[in-house]
């Protein structure tokens, strides 16, 4: 199962999804319960815009933990591609309800802004992280700047 998960995270990068795909369910077929493959297989079905297949994995894998906050984050940025925004903000408001968690504080922010909800306060998170050291420090700065213009 774990030359067959190689050889999928091999042919994504080559871009060549189908291969990755198969390769992906074979190792699924024989662990079926592993996160890590459940996690890929979730970024392949959406790099095929098969979004109902990529929410499949996301929730499979949410059912076994649903306190792995980096899935829900992942699951909220596949409804963010289909616009479902709502659905994306209870994700990431479950994240920012367990824990602090920058990635998520953006993306909400971010969201907020375009559904035009609490704007001020979608603001002020991201002038917040545009002063901290986080890695996401500089997207908050962009964002901010293109709200300026």
């Amino acid at each position: 199962d774990v030359a067959y998960y190689y050889i999928s995270l091999i042919q994504f990068q080559k871009k060549n999804f189908g291969l990755a795909l198969d390769s992906i369910h074979r190792s699924l077929s024989i662990d079926p319960n592993n996160i890590p493959y459940r996690k890929l297989a979730a970024t392949l079905y959406l790099s095929q815009s098969d979004f109902n297949k990529a929410l499949e994995q996301w929730n499979f894998i949410l059912t076994a933990n649903k306190n792995l906050h980096e899935v829900r984050i992942d699951k909220a940025m596949g409804l963010l591609s289909i616009q479902q925004f709502e659905a994306a903000l209870e994700e990431l408001d479950y994240v920012l309800r367990k824990e602090k968690n920058t990635k998520a504080a953006l993306y909400k922010a971010l969201i907020q802004l375009e559904l035009k909800q609490d704007e001020e306060q979608a603001v002020k998170t991201l002038k917040t992280i545009a002063r901290s050291t986080s890695s996401y420090a500089q997207k908050a700065q962009e964002y901010l700047q293109q709200i300026k213009n």
